[in-house]
């Protein structure tokens, strides 16, 4: 196996950078005594938990996230012509066999780092455990796992299907599913091996969700305790 490192590094570097480090603007004059934005503000109907499109389609942070993720997942995973993959090579001289088992070492190497990748972008470990849905980053990432035709009917489809979804897990659920269903067809989407992964890495934060018992929230929203409900 042939690692482009070079390649390897900008594509790590755009996948793993945690959304937190993101936060542009700086203050001129004086402190205000209005409170400074923050990246989760409280939600005004507890119950209300699902995805605005108005809302997120104008936020330049996910539109950040989703290009960031399409281009690190198109560097790790696509396979350019008369290039090969950006970041991961097999050597063509070797025998046939060899090659076959160099093939699944670039596989499982491409799986942890997309594990990885899910897993950092959907726990905030802050002053509490936060878990937040990468929606517009798992879109992206999409792109170069299933290729742009399937991963761009996924997009739209899912956006449709949105309008009576009613929280961001049960859209990662749905969203699995159309993946699945675009992803399979011969002559839009990718090899079945790279469309059950993407399906996997979609579904991750709804597994996280689920071991540690914590809501999904969306990325501008955070989760108020029972401590602080209480004291209202």
């Amino acid at each position: 196996m042939i690692v482009h490192i070079w390649y390897l590094l900008p594509a790590l570097f755009l996948l793993w950078l945690p959304r937190k480090w993101m936060r542009f603007g700086y203050r001129i004059g004086k402190k205000s005594n209005k409170r400074a934005p923050d990246l989760y503000t409280e939600v005004e109907d507890p119950k209300d938990v699902s995805l605005k499109p108005k809302e997120q389609f104008g936020k330049l942070r996910n539109w950040i996230d989703f290009l960031r993720a399409a281009a690190g997942g198109i560097a790790l995973i696509s396979q350019i012509p008369d290039f090969g993959n950006v970041c991961f090579a097999v050597d063509p001289s070797l025998p046939s066999r060899m090659r076959y088992e160099e093939g699944h070492r670039v596989l499982l190497l491409q799986m942890i780092i997309l594990v990885i990748t899910v897993f950092i972008q959907t726990v905030k470990p802050e002053r509490r455990l936060t878990l937040v849905a990468p929606v517009f980053f798992l879109l992206g990432l999409s792109f170069g796992i299933i290729g742009w035709k399937a991963a761009l009917f996924a997009f739209i489809i899912i956006w449709a299907f949105n309008l009576v979804l009613p929280s961001p897990a049960v859209f990662l659920l749905v969203l699995a599913a159309v993946e699945m269903g675009f992803g399979l067809i011969p002559t839009v989407g990718a090899a079945k091996t790279y469309v059950l992964l993407a399906v996997c890495l979609t579904i991750t934060p709804v597994l996280i969700s689920a071991l540690t018992k914590r809501r999904l929230t969306e990325l501008s929203k955070k989760v108020r305790s029972k401590r602080e409900i209480v004291k209202e």
